[in-house]
């Protein structure tokens, strides 16, 4: 079997290993392949920049552990961004597993930004009733969330005094699959700003709701997400997860190339022997 035709049959290990070897390189050191930065994601953090120290936003986490992969690196960027501006955060989620991502996100920022808690930050756990919930707890929140994520009484939080309902903050900042529900059911009823971070298969359906300005932006799916990481200089685990598919999607490319030069190269030597 002469070069040509091995091309055409390459070991499937060969491909499963080149293919795992190049996303694996880039997930431990991060290459930084250069992203162009779409509009969305810079009127996004044009948005959380206008805020004022002092200032409170609700965070809605409506994401589950199959989505996280692709948006949980922009709550942890967009938390980033408000804890440097000084921003209060009080975080909540209708999808039972959202909060747990809401804490996750507070760990792994409470020493690098010196956060205090109940103070800097609040995470109001899981609201119950699917919309319903949605539309009690922005109508009275501390009625709605008495004990946070932590079990610890709101009411006497310093960043929960003055709230009242969705009204008492700046901004709601969605993150997964509950950005149509906050519009819904906070935006139309408070006229609380909505903007956030969608799953790439989830933006198409929301276009309408940015397009009327109901949704003031958006980021989308995981390339949103590495482009927010761009803006606020702090490159992580989206710009990481990026790059390996960058350069997982060019080998595939390659492979696919060598083996359609190979059969064609092939098939004309055995019609050049032919003649």
């Amino acid at each position: 079997m002469n070069f040509w035709s091995k091309l055409q049959s390459i070991d499937v290990r060969i491909i499963y290993i080149t293919v795992f070897v190049t996303l694996a390189i880039p997930l431990l050191i991060p290459l930084g392949i250069p992203l162009t930065v779409a509009d969305n994601s810079v009127n996004m953090y044009t948005l959380i920049e206008d805020l004022q120290p002092g200032d409170r936003v609700l965070m809605s986490l409506d994401y589950t552990a199959l989505v996280a992969p692709e948006v949980h690196a922009g709550t942890v960027a967009i938390c980033r961004h408000l804890f440097e501006k000084g921003v209060g955060v009080a975080m909540f989620g209708y999808i039972p597993e959202g909060p747990m991502f809401g804490d996750m996100a507070i760990n792994q920022l409470a020493d690098e930004y010196d956060l205090v808690y109940g103070k800097d930050v609040v995470n109001l756990g899981f609201i119950p009733g699917s919309e319903s919930g949605v539309r009690a707890f922005g109508d009275n929140i501390l009625e709605s969330a008495p004990r946070c994520f932590r079990n610890q009484v709101t009411k006497d939080m310093p960043i929960m005094q003055g709230v009242r309902n969705a009204a008492d903050f700046k901004m709601l900042i969605g993150i997964g699959d509950g950005l149509q529900v906050m519009v819904q059911q906070i935006h139309t009823v408070h006229g609380t700003p909505i903007c956030g971070v969608s799953t790439a298969a989830g933006t198409t359906g929301l276009w309408p709701y940015v397009n009327s300005g109901q949704i003031k932006a958006m980021l989308s799916g995981l390339r949103g997400c590495a482009e927010y990481e761009m803006l606020v200089n702090k490159p992580s685990t989206a710009v990481a997860k990026m790059d390996g598919q960058s350069l997982g999607h060019l080998v595939i490319i390659l492979f696919i190339a060598a083996g359609n030069i190979g059969h064609f190269v092939t098939k004309k030597n055995k019609s050049e022997a032919k003649q």
